[in-house]
């Protein structure tokens, strides 16, 4: 299921376990973020301060990641997902502001 999702968007194969990895990454702060919520009011946000260094490094790759694939497809579009995005949400609007 996730390679047909993958084909669709048009992610390569190749980022297969670099985004399991990611999406293993945000399930586990999702868990552990819950888990300290329901620890004591001292503990809690202490233990989120600790994680907060690590969760911004893992949005700030896998937003520079996403950023690569908008712009290989604002230079080359693909027949995918990603593609038909970037020219009707990205390219779209330019053109038609200059008009």
């Amino acid at each position: 299921m996730t390679k047909t999702i993958y084909r669709i968007l048009g992610v390569p194969f190749k980022d297969l376990a670099y985004l399991t990895k990611q999406a293993a990454v945000r399930s586990n702060g999702s868990a552990i973020a819950t888990e300290a919520s329901g620890a004591n009011a001292f503990v809690a946000p202490f233990f989120l301060f600790q994680l907060l260094p690590r969760i911004l490094i893992d949005v700030r790759e896998l937003l520079h990641y996403i950023g690569t694939l908008v712009d290989e497809r604002l230079v080359e579009p693909r027949d995918d997902l990603i593609s038909k995005l970037v020219v009707e949400q990205v390219c779209a609007p330019l053109c038609t502001s200059k008009g």
